[in-house]
């Protein structure tokens, strides 16, 4: 008897270390299996300087309810690039001292990176990087050639819309500052092909990126109504249909 009590306490020790040293069934025996890791973060478009001037939604719809309709605009014949320039041979306007063009001054105001090594035009921008906001919001430009200043409101549209009927110098010039108009949100840079793509046309047969429509919206109600300009029946619908977008704030 006194035997077996000397080895019980031997006994528990056993049974003690057992236990602590045995794996938990309820624990993994792989501490890395316990959770798996956090989903990687999804990497932010780059951002860009934005489109200058570009109304508030409410803005935009009261601007948009005040334009004149025309269903007989795109029947206005005669347009001619050269009724929007300074002079036949220049697309763009030069800005004193340098004279450097608008296209010259869009391009530097859109983009990163911007080099000017052409020492016979030391405005010219022969190197940069832009935003495509027409193809979405990771789209870019990375080559000059491919860099396009597009007007918003084309001037072809712009033309069957209002300013075919500015006449003498004063409506020449009214012509130029909307060809030129760094102010009001008329010129975006884009890549060529988005551009090619939208030619002359108005919102009811060509739009950008859908993340891009409200903006895009927005701005051509701003420029149509600063100069007068009217819609088509068709146009307007493709309009309101923008701004009450779900996304459209």
């Amino acid at each position: 008897m006194q035997l077996h009590r000397a080895l019980l306490p031997a006994a528990l020790a056993t049974a003690l270390s057992a236990a602590l040293t045995a794996p938990s069934a309820a624990q993994p025996h792989d501490a890395r299996s316990a959770a798996p890791p956090p989903p990687a973060a999804a990497p932010r478009a780059e951002s860009w300087p934005p489109l200058k001037n570009v109304p508030a939604k409410k803005t935009a719809v009261t601007l948009l309810a005040g334009i004149t309709t025309d269903n007989n605009a795109p029947n206005v014949t005669g347009y001619d690039r050269k009724q929007f320039q300074e002079t036949d041979t220049a697309a763009w306007k030069t800005w004193p001292p340098q004279n450097c063009t608008t296209r010259d001054k869009v391009l530097v105001y859109f983009g990163k990176q911007i080099k000017h090594t052409n020492k016979k035009n030391p405005c010219e921008v022969t190197s940069g990087r832009w935003g495509n906001p027409y193809g979405g919001p990771d789209a870019k430009v990375s080559y000059t050639k491919d860099a396009d200043v597009d007007h918003i409101v084309p001037l072809k549209n712009a033309w069957q819309s209002g300013a075919a009927g500015w006449s003498g110098d004063a409506g020449k010039q009214k012509r130029i500052n909307l060809a030129n108009d760094m102010v009001e949100p008329q010129l975006l840079v884009v890549h060529k092909k988005d551009n090619t793509a939208k030619g002359a046309k108005g919102p009811e047969a060509w739009k950008p990126h859908s993340s891009y429509q409200c903006t895009y919206a927005k701005a051509w109600v701003r420029v149509k109504s600063h100069y007068a300009l009217t819609v088509t029946s068709a146009e307007r619908g493709a309009l309101e249909g923008m701004l009450n977008a779900a996304d459209c704030k």
